[in-house]
């Protein structure tokens, strides 16, 4: 039997644990170039525009990531504008649940950086932005 056996994380779920921007950031920077995992979980962690540039950047980056959940939080229109321009080159992703924040508020940055996106997305299943 082989002990020394490496197995893969596929899903990293750090829901609800209020870490916030700084934390969820160091996170993004640690998983931008991880080859394994394919689901994460960043819903209810207080995150606000602050950390919508190190997001974009891990979405840029990782080129395995399929899912993402990033739900209640309080990201508004010009840090979900951000996290966006990253998804465009995220085109692996399947699943992208993006609700309950707050991106309608403070302009229309977002919904015109999506509108651009989403005209040219083939890869998304399921997209929910409800509650925004």
């Amino acid at each position: 039997m082989d002990l020394n056996i490496h197995k893969r994380i596929l899903e990293l779920n750090l829901e609800g644990n209020k870490l916030g921007d700084n934390s969820i950031g160091q996170l993004c920077d640690a998983i931008a170039y991880n080859d394994s995992i394919k689901k994460l979980k960043i819903g209810k962690n207080f995150l606000s525009d602050n950390v919508a540039e190190k997001i974009s950047k891990m979405l840029e980056m990782n080129s395995t990531l399929e899912e993402l959940y990033i739900q209640w939080n309080q990201i508004k229109s010009v840090g979900g504008a951000t996290i966006v321009n990253g998804l465009k080159a995220a085109n692996h992703l399947k699943i992208l649940d993006f609700s309950w924040n707050s991106l309608g508020l403070n302009g229309s940055h977002f919904s015109k950086a999506f509108a651009s996106y989403i005209a040219t997305n083939t890869t998304l299943a399921h997209l929910d932005l409800s509650n925004n």
